[in-house]
């Protein structure tokens, strides 16, 4: 766990590390959902959500990064709510705690057949 040490203590000081080694550290948060007791879909679909943070440049050790990321992405509110909560998971198998994102959500009226 030293080499995970001292990824988080290089990625704290704002450095932007490099692809090879965040997909690594998101390997390393999938085996910590799996640790947890979390089905293997929602491994599976939350490191690819936190796998397109990445591709989009977000530093997910900057939350102001990733905020402004989420923020940016055109899709349904729903589906931004998705991308907090693996990121919010994502910082608490690193050993950090963030408050939620507010996401403004728009009811949108459930068709109900008669």
């Amino acid at each position: 766990m030293v080499g995970v040490e001292s990824r988080i203590e290089k990625a704290a000081g704002a450095t932007k590390l490099d692809e090879a080694e965040m997909k690594g550290i998101i390997v390393e948060h999938t085996f910590w959902l799996l640790r947890e007791g979390y089905r293997e879909t929602t491994v599976i679909h939350r490191g690819r959500l936190l796998r397109t943070l990445m591709k989009r440049d977000a530093n997910l050790f900057d939350g102001d990064s990733v905020k402004e990321t989420i923020a940016n992405l055109k899709i349904q509110d729903g589906t931004k709510l998705q991308y907090v909560a693996a990121y919010r998971h994502f910082l608490r198998s690193q050993g950090n705690e963030v408050e939620a994102a507010k996401i403004p959500t728009d009811r949108k009226d459930t068709f109900h057949p008669n």
